[in-house]
């Protein structure tokens, strides 16, 4: 049975694209049409305070200039992020039952605080996991800033061991996920999902963390010896 390979690009309407924007958003349109497959237009618009839509009209009208015409995406509303905040608040519910992840308490000042920190020592900045071990009812409401709950949602990583989601999935070393991702989630409010860290530690992953091992050998070299000198570890079983 043939599988139809579908790819997404999820920029963020907050501002321009940027060479590394467009770099992943290539990467996936270019591999989608190799493989005679579906490239899907995300719009990532939960950063209600800086999204725009100005940014957005600029963003889609970029795309179009480059040659990178989607197959799904707006202006299907079922594209926009914000139109699936329900489904986000179920998730973030799932993952604090089941202890996947834990509310941070941490300000945002107090983040900057030790990002500048770890600057200035000429380290990455990483959260130091301050607020994993804290103990949290199994029935904890979701964060919201008007009824006094100012918490963020980080995920639990596993601190050792590997990571892979299904059969064919890249799996990458979990103390590499915890220093290249530090924070993958915020849920801030009832309407609001975002990252919190500042836009310097915000960079999409490297495609070597990302490639499958469904990628045929010769296209996955050839990208990996550009983007990626270091090996990595990929399997088709689990």
């Amino acid at each position: 049975m043939s599988t139809t390979v579908r790819t997404r690009f999820a920029p963020s309407p907050t501002g321009s694209l940027h060479i590394g924007n467009v770099r992943s958003g290539l990467f996936a349109y270019l591999y989608a049409r190799h493989t005679k497959g579906q490239f899907i237009l995300r719009i990532d618009d939960t950063d209600r305070e800086r999204s725009t839509k100005e940014s957005l009209e600029e963003i889609l009208a970029d795309l179009k200039w480059l040659g990178m015409e989607w197959d799904e995406g707006p202006p299907d509303a079922a594209y926009f992020q914000t139109n699936r905040v329900e489904r986000h608040r179920e998730a973030a519910l799932k993952l604090l039952r089941e202890r996947k992840a834990y509310p941070c308490y941490c300000s945002a000042e107090e983040l900057d605080a030790k990002r500048k920190q770890a600057e200035r020592e000429h380290r990455k900045p990483v959260y130091d996991r301050k607020c994993r071990g804290l103990d949290f009812p199994a029935d904890l409401q979701l964060p919201d800033r008007a009824a006094g709950r100012n918490y963020t949602i980080r995920f639990a990583v596993p601190l050792d061991g590997e990571v892979g989601d299904t059969p064919g999935a890249a799996l990458i070393a979990s103390n590499m996920l915890n220093r290249r991702v530090g924070m993958a989630l915020r849920y801030s409010g009832p309407n609001r999902v975002s990252n919190p860290l500042p836009r310097a530690s915000m960079r999409e992953p490297d495609p070597s963390t990302v490639i499958d091992a469904a990628t045929p050998a010769s296209f996955k070299t050839a990208v990996l010896s550009r983007v990626a000198p270091a090996p990595i570890r990929t399997s088709s079983s689990r």
